[in-house]
């Protein structure tokens, strides 16, 4: 008779950066990352389901690679042949694994799951993007359904060569952006089938210095090493109906068969030309907030495509993660050496206003509690249905709208 091991709780993470957290602001979850698989949790319940990476896993919707036609049997063994029977929460061959090891595809490893580094929930709660690190990853999009297959993905996407760095839905869950790693350079545009989940690859370019990228209304913005670009594209417009343009959207958003150029302008950074620019999140639909390794905290003022740049404050601490309260109206932000700080968006603002001095600026002070330089660094921050979700190398931490409601153990 053989043995069944079920799934129940999952105790650690290995994010390390704020790609691997993710959350639905009005769904009330938010994802990580452990392993080969993703952690989905809600935030009211702190229930967890598990989606895992299987190498072996069949996608219900093909998506044909434009720039990796044949991708290699070495790397990726027999991936996309076989379906395993589906077991919920299965782990027969789940591994927690470290997220900075690829596990080529030789031999008796060809079928071993690959960690994943980057995560992302679309805004309407339905889908989950996961990215592979590695030579010849995937970008596997799951649904969310409760019914729904936790090792089957809805779609897979190998367009990249080597790790997926970053994903990114926009605001309207119609499209997905994604990021290779400094060697791939990869920047992908998809469009997304809202009834059927199936994908099709739109605009491309390559993008090498950043690190992470967010939707600034239909723009999307990289950050990097000395790096802050605004990308463009030109959404088509249908005309039919808009229910069904929004079952179509896959099919109407781009019909020839070759990918558009995803155009971008660079931010002139100014003083900032030598900045380490770590996270950024869109505030309004021409403005984000962008921080740096040093701690300056910056608004990008996108109005009439201006890409203009200013330093609004500074902290003392390194800045490694952001996040939007659009119901406290402030932004969070997380890095060494204590808790979330809270910064209110009227501080930006102010910024457009010609009457505020760059001395009222300066004095500008953040809501934080300092602790000591011994604390673990927040890498990640998101907000999921009024609760401030943190990650570091020690814990995920569950805030409320005014105070800390629990801490659960990460790395045991």
């Amino acid at each position: 008779m053989g043995v069944s091991v079920v799934l129940e709780t999952v105790l650690g993470s290995t994010g390390s950066s704020i790609n691997a957290l993710s959350a639905a602001v009005d769904t009330g979850c938010f994802a990580y990352c452990a392993g080969s698989i993703v952690v989905l949790t809600d935030v009211n319940s702190l229930t967890q389901r598990f989606f895992y990476a299987n190498p072996d896993a069949l996608p219900a919707q093909i998506t044909p690679s434009y720039y990796n036609p044949a991708t290699p049997t070495k790397a990726t063994g027999n991936r996309a042949l076989a379906h395993t029977p589906y077991k919920e929460n299965s782990l027969s061959s789940i591994a927690l694994c470290d997220s900075s090891v690829d596990y080529p595809g030789k031999s008796k490893l060809s079928h071993r799951p690959r960690s994943v580094t980057s995560v992302a929930l679309s805004p309407c709660g339905k889908y989950l993007a996961v990215g592979e690190v590695g030579h010849h990853p995937r970008i596997l999009l799951f649904s969310t359904a409760l019914s729904a297959s936790a090792d089957g993905p809805v779609a897979c996407l190998t367009e990249h060569t080597f790790g997926v760095q970053a994903i990114a839905f926009s605001a309207d869950s119609r499209w997905l952006c994604s990021l290779g790693d400094t060697h791939d350079g990869g920047l992908f545009l998809w469009s997304i089938n809202q009834r059927t989940g199936a994908l099709k690859l739109d605009s491309s370019n390559r993008c090498t210095t950043a690190n992470t990228i967010v939707w600034m209304g239909t723009n999307v913005i990289t950050v990097g090493t000395r790096h802050v670009k605004v990308w463009r594209f030109e959404q088509p417009v249908s005309t039919t109906k808009y229910r069904r343009g929004l079952d179509s959207a896959s099919d109407s958003a781009h019909a020839s068969p070759v990918p558009r150029t995803f155009t971008g302008r660079n931010v002139l950074l100014g003083a900032l030309k030598d900045a380490v620019f770590t996270c950024a999140v869109a505030i309004r639909d021409d403005a984000a907030v962008l921080c740096t390794q040093d701690g300056a905290v910056c608004l990008l003022d996108d109005a009439h495509r201006s890409q203009r740049l200013f330093q609004v404050t500074k902290r003392e601490c390194s800045i490694a993660s952001i996040t939007l309260d659009p119901f406290s109206k402030v932004v969070w932000l997380g890095g060494k050496g204590g808790e979330p700080e809270a910064l209110p968006l009227s501080s930006f603002f102010a910024v457009r206003d010609p009457s505020t001095s760059s001395e009222q600026l300066k004095n500008l002070d953040l809501n934080s509690e300092q602790k000591g330089t011994d604390c673990p660094g927040i890498y990640a921050l998101c907000y999921a249905d009024k609760r401030l979700v943190s990650a570091d190398s020690r814990s995920i931490s569950l805030y409320g709208a005014t105070s800390f409601i629990g801490r659960g153990t990460v790395l045991a």
